[in-house]
């Protein structure tokens, strides 16, 4: 995220996974090729800012380093596959700082979480971000510095999230769990994780309805008919560790503002969940509450207070379009949004 000045606040944050079959984009290797799909559309962008949209030197640093963070969000199930790619993430990471500013790396304890990757059948954010951090420790320390944020149990998410989420589904996202729990042997089967062997009660996925609006329908009061009115898809699962791990984004994503407006490094927000699929009233794709909606709003905030130009970029690099953040800034004009991705006609 940029904005006028020198030099300029930057905030990076992971995105979402890559699902199958694309696994074979994000292998080590990178050519000339591959870059075309990019090096096109920033291109572009660079005339746009020549005209005055945004100083052409702070969005093509953010371009390179955006790219580099979203790499780390194209993310396959499997642990070697995280493994190699936290490596080459970290490898480019190391070319787009050296000639620039030092990277703080905002993150919790993440150790302690890979043991919940069980959870997810599909994704493991957990996981992911456990190797990637481990990846920049171990072979780039001298670059980075990585920064736990603190964390409160008494986090706001419906205060914090509200100015870019509709109140009731951040609401569901935080009582859904429980809800779920006090069910008990009313569960619906076509609800529950298959395979789920844990000591905990199934995670809850969709299966009613999911994401059907019309001008009649209104939020049920059972939480399993409230999942198919909020959620977009039958895959992003309810997990037990939901509420703590939301929790702990937000306050990264709150740290990372905070010592990006500093301008003296790059900040890189290692959350546990992304966000890019994440829309005012709806969530899916594996992301819940919109971390780089909330980052931008923040950082506005801050900047109306401080130097009072509210100019903030978005520029979301990943495989999948960035519709959730698109459709959050759609009208908003002091909110430069674009997002770079495959072509859905191939």
């Amino acid at each position: 995220m940029g904005t006028s000045g020198s030099p300029t606040p930057m905030v990076g944050m992971v995105d979402d996974k890559l699902l199958p079959p694309y696994d074979a984009f994000c292998q080590s290797s990178f050519g000339i090729k591959d870059a075309i799909p990019i090096i096109i559309p920033a291109l572009t962008l660079a005339v746009l800012l020549l005209v005055g949209v945004l100083p052409i030197a702070s969005l093509l640093l953010f371009l390179y380093y955006q790219f580099v963070h979203f790499s780390v969000g194209v993310c396959q199930s499997k642990q070697s596959e995280n493994t190699s790619l936290a490596k080459h993430t970290s490898h480019i990471m190391s070319d787009a700082v050296r000639n620039y500013l030092p990277v703080k790396v905002i993150s919790v304890d993440s150790e302690t979480k890979s043991e919940q990757n069980d959870v997810d059948r599909h994704n493991k954010p957990r996981l992911r971000r456990s190797l990637i951090i481990s990846a920049f420790i171990e072979k780039y320390s001298h670059l980075v510095q990585v920064i736990n944020a603190p964390v409160s149990s008494n986090c706001d998410l419906v205060g914090l999230y509200s100015s870019v989420h509709d109140v009731g589904m951040i609401q569901f996202l935080v009582n859904s769990w429980s809800k779920w729990e006090a069910m008990g042997p009313d569960w619906d089967s076509d609800c529950c994780q298959p395979g789920w062997k844990g000591n905990t009660p199934p995670p809850l996925v969709p299966c009613h309805a999911a994401f059907r609006r019309d001008g009649i329908e209104r939020v049920s009061s059972n939480v399993m008919g409230a999942f198919g009115y909020y959620c977009t898809d039958s895959l992003t699962p309810i997990v037990e560790s939901l509420v703590t791990e939301l929790q702990e984004d937000a306050s990264i994503i709150c740290e990372a503002v905070n010592l990006a407006l500093l301008r003296n490094s790059v900040v890189y927000a290692a959350t546990t969940h992304p966000g890019h699929h994440s829309n005012f009233d709806n969530f899916g794709g594996y992301c819940y509450l919109n971390n780089a909606a909330l980052c931008a709003t923040l950082m506005q905030k801050r900047l109306d207070d401080t130097a009072g130009n509210r100019r903030v970029a978005i520029i979301d690099i990943d495989y999948h379009c960035g519709n959730g953040t698109a459709s959050i800034f759609y009208r908003v004009p002091d909110v430069f949004f674009t997002s770079i991705h495959c072509d859905p006609e191939i």
